[in-house]
């Protein structure tokens, strides 16, 4: 009776574990949904994304050279990531923005259900695999927006599964045939195949390195493959390298990403630059990540005890590929992941009462609830997002502050993109431009086609030296100035194009100003309508910081026409803080 009786209070309590560890499963995939939402702040790439879905829709044809550029236009370009396009676009097209948050959640939600079925499989517990999971999700939350890597991420951690399952868990080799399935996905989706295609080259390497020596590895708990079994491998990886082939431009997309990877100006952006650039210094998505760097010293050591080399070999060479740049951190901090938890409880293993704890604990599953509850309340505040070192805003849609909205809604209404056909606009919102007025090329976007198309740009904003044969050569005929932090820095006016441009009076013509946009048109016949109708004479940015004899002037001599200018900017931004400013300096006079 006793040992019935203590067989009951021991299923009673599995019982209420498995209750406990079910609710910490509902909790966390509450947080993961929720933390994926958040709106989207500046990232121009998802419109061009948009707009090259929509092309191939329409068109049925996936491109080899620009169709989007009035420079760049016939130039190479090869949407190496069409299946994404089309898909995310058709997403859109049905559901708008909230379809592709729910498309996103979904996507995330799978990469930690993979990772979450891989580890249970060894029997660890929730608890303790939660822990973990927890702290991959804060360390990689930065790039989980809604972009084609999010697909390369999940291709990552299924490989990683048909692998783990089996060289370690025993399972038919013939199930690795699902990766060339994978990577026929991936490689249609994004060029982050080619790292894909460097794990499953390690893992093919140590495989045929322990078949060789298997000798050395028959008193060790490690599976040594027989030659069918490496036969099939082999096969395996050839028809994943086959399958990089297979997309609609063939190998030329392989010599065009190449190219792509090459350009300098990779160099000058945020996700592109060193991990350890002072810009990420202190952040804590990137002391996760130094930490997955310090945790190498576990893997070396379950490594070398284990005689099991996979973990250190991938460690190894995606830590070398992580240094590259910031973006690449996160594949490396997937990749590594279930071999940092099982090297971890390696050397745990003698350690029982630890396991026990986060086996049979109750109060350690609750610890854990707690501290998901409060990240989930801590997301609608971005308070969460604060700590993590990264400026996101909870919600869907896009951060009107990082775009230019209202000078691109002020153009459709009076038709500027039909008026003119040679617009400048920086890298930061060209996708958008093309989302916006269907059927127009732009001077460039995030796609940014050649270091040279970039070099102009980034002369011309700047007004550097070569500034004048540049308009000669692209005869822009209106300019969009787009800087979300001018009310912060209003100097930026007087170091790049729009001091030109307000100087050229006679050439160009503001027609429109808020906050954060100027639109400049030029003075030919197109515009002369507009002209006529909106151009701004005496109340500019430029004028009230750089020219205020302008404004002076004007308050005596042109009081009426000053007075509709500044009647005009009060109705549509009354909170302008430029307002404000003419307000304070000019005030008594008006």
């Amino acid at each position: 009776m006793a040992s019935q009786k203590k067989s009951i209070e021991k299923k009673t309590t599995e019982t209420n574990l498995l209750k406990f560890d079910y609710a910490l499963l509902i909790l966390f995939l509450a947080f993961i949904a929720v933390f994926t939402i958040s709106k989207i702040n500046g990232e121009d790439d998802i419109f061009w994304h948009l707009s090259t879905g929509k092309y191939i829709m329409e068109t049925k044809s996936v491109p080899s050279t620009d169709v989007f550029g009035f420079v760049t236009q016939g130039m190479p370009w090869i949407p190496f990531e069409w299946l994404w396009d089309v898909v995310v676009y058709n997403i859109f097209s049905a559901s708008g923005f909230g379809g592709l948050y729910f498309f996103n959640a979904v996507l995330i939600l799978l990469i930690f259900y993979v990772l979450f079925v891989t580890l249970k499989k060894f029997n660890y517990s929730v608890p303790y695999i939660l822990i973990f999971l927890i702290i991959l999700s804060l360390g990689i939350r930065y790039r989980l927006e809604i972009k084609p890597h999010i697909i390369s991420y999940l291709c990552f951690v299924l490989i990683l599964y048909f692998i783990i399952n089996y060289k370690y868990l025993g399972k038919n080799v013939k199930k690795l045939f699902f990766i060339p399935a994978i990577f026929l996905l991936w490689t249609n989706v994004h060029m982050s195949v080619f790292a894909g295609i460097t794990l499953l080259f390690i893992f093919l390497v140590n495989e045929v390195y322990i078949f060789l020596n298997k000798e050395k590895f028959r008193y060790y708990d490690i599976k040594i493959p027989d030659k069918k079994e490496l036969m099939l491998i082999v096969v395996v990886f050839i028809l994943s390298g086959v399958t990089l082939l297979i997309n609609p431009n063939g190998i030329n997309t392989i010599t065009y990403t190449i190219s792509h990877l090459n350009m300098k100006m990779l160099d000058t952006v945020y996700e592109w630059m060193s991990p350890f650039h002072p810009n990420f210094s202190g952040k804590l998505y990137n002391l996760i990540y130094i930490s997955f760097l310090i945790s190498g010293i576990l893997v070396i050591y379950y490594s070398y005890k284990r005689k099991d080399f996979l973990p250190l070999m991938l460690f190894a060479m995606f830590v070398i590929y992580s240094f590259r740049a910031l973006r690449f951190t996160v594949d490396f901090q997937l990749v590594t992941f279930i071999f940092i938890v099982m090297s971890v409880s390696f050397i745990l293993r003698g350690k029982k009462k630890i396991f026990d704890t986060f086996n049979e604990s109750k109060p350690v599953r609750a610890i854990i609830g707690i501290i998901i509850i409060i990240l989930i309340f801590t997301i609608p505040s971005d308070a969460l997002f604060r700590t993590l070192g990264f400026a996101k805003t909870f919600g869907t849609g896009i951060y009107e502050e990082t775009f230019p909205v209202k000078v691109f809604d002020f153009m459709k209404t009076n038709n500027v993109a039909e008026l003119g056909s040679k617009p400048f606009q920086t890298l930061d919102n060209g996708g958008y431009f093309l989302w916006n007025f269907p059927g127009k090329k732009n001077f460039i976007d995030s796609r940014n086609l050649n270091d040279s198309i970039w070099n102009s740009m980034y002369t011309v904003f700047n007004k550097m030296p070569g500034l004048g044969e540049l308009l000669k050569q692209y005869d822009f005929d209106y300019f969009i100035s787009f800087q979300p932090l001018l009310p912060n820095n209003p100097q930026q006016m007087d170091r790049n194009i729009v001091s030109y441009l307000s100087s050229q009076t006679d050439v160009w013509k503001l027609i429109y100003w808020d906050e954060k946009s100027m639109l400049f048109v030029k003075n030919n016949d197109n515009f002369k309508d507009l002209i006529s109708k909106f151009e701004y004479k005496y109340f500019t940015p430029y004028n009230l910081f750089f020219r205020t004899s302008v404004i002076k002037n004007a308050l005596d001599e042109k009081s009426e026409e000053f007075k509709k200018e500044l009647d005009r900017v009060n109705t549509e931004a009354p909170g302008n803080p430029f307002l404000q400013r003419f307000l304070q300096t000019f005030g008594k006079r008006k």
